[in-house]
């Protein structure tokens, strides 16, 4: 995870990027958060920016030369989306990091680590940032960064602890997150054990964001409404819940598009999908057309950029929207 002196490290070496490629949605927002507050302290004015293939340059180039009129410095935050970005954009955005050491510049990459290293846009801003990968993390990694996580939300877990909340999320990086957040808002400063966590567990809140998913892919209309209103009432966060679809969807795509449907039990251990899990993706790959799960890709992204004040929206109106929205389509799937 990223830290001051990462930060003051890389700047004392002439360098004023961090990549972040993969998406994980939990390492990307935490390294591009710390990153804002880090430079808004230092009176940095802040820009974001989304690349998608239909960006042009004439809408960056005002952006990176008139620099802010508030502050000297610019944070700029730039959001990569999938997809064939335009040669001329990556050479401006590269030529601006060159060109304006005083700024500061962090890329956030949706696409694979591996496919983007292959790139040589990869191999140039590779000699001016530094480069973490967002990936879904394996069975070491979560145990680590859970405990992570618990202290940066001042949670002392012991081991046990920490293990039954890896187990009860099967690996999942972003559905640990929304446990050790709600832990923290009624325990934060305690310190717990693995037998205080199984009660905790056990007498969570009614609804959390596996049991939307549930409900919205098994074609629940009502329960999956239910369950949504919930969550935005116990104030959980909208862009963790679309994570989850994020998550669930990347791997539904992947077996329905990329591999014409066609699974084998191994190829779900790839893509992080666990338990019960497995039969909503299941469930969901028998019953969603191609064109279904590309719609739901594309509302997914549109959802994440509203939570990250990227785009103009409600994100608990667009997400009430669209898992209500799926779970009529797979309930009529069930007639």
């Amino acid at each position: 995870m990223i830290s001051e002196v990462q930060i003051d490290t890389l700047r004392s070496k002439n360098k004023n990027c961090i990549l972040v490629v993969g998406g994980e949605p939990v390492i990307t927002n935490h390294t591009i958060t710390f990153c804002q507050k880090y430079f808004q302290q230092k009176d940095f004015g802040i820009e974001a920016i989304t690349i998608n293939p239909k960006t042009k340059t004439d809408e960056l180039e005002p952006i990176f030369s008139e620099g802010s009129l508030f502050s000297n410095n610019n944070l700029y935050k730039i959001t990569v989306s999938k997809g064939r970005i335009s040669e001329d954009v990556k050479k401006l955005i590269t030529q601006s990091i060159i060109s304006k050491l005083e700024d500061f510049y962090i890329i956030s990459v949706e696409s694979e680590f591996k496919d983007f290293k292959k790139t040589s846009w990869y191999k140039n801003l590779q000699k001016l940032s530094a480069i973490y990968e967002a990936k879904e993390p394996n069975s070491i990694e979560i145990i680590k960064l859970i405990k992570v996580r618990a202290e940066l939300h001042e949670l002392d877990l012991d081991e046990g602890a920490i293990n039954l909340i890896a187990e009860f999320t099967e690996g999942n990086l972003l559905a640990a997150e929304n446990e050790i957040i709600k832990l923290s808002l009624l325990h934060q400063g305690s310190k717990l054990d693995s037998s205080d966590i199984s009660k905790l567990l056990s007498n969570s809140a009614k609804y959390d964001g596996f049991k939307l998913l549930e409900f919205s892919l098994r074609g629940k209309i009502i329960d999956a409404h239910k369950a949504i209103t919930s969550l935005e009432e116990e104030g959980m966060e909208p862009l963790m819940i679309n994570g989850l679809y994020a998550w669930i969807f990347r791997a539904i795509a992947n077996i329905k598009i990329n591999n014409n449907g066609q699974y084998v039990q191994n190829d779900f251990i790839k893509l992080r999908i666990f338990g019960s899990s497995q039969n909503l993706v299941i469930n969901c790959i028998n019953n969603l057309s191609v064109k279904q799960i590309e719609a739901s890709l594309n509302k997914i992204k549109d959802i994440d950029l509203i939570c990250k004040g990227l785009l103009l929206g409600n994100p608990w109106l667009e997400l009430n929207r669209f898992v209500t929205g799926i779970a009529r389509i797979l309930c009529k799937a069930k007639v």
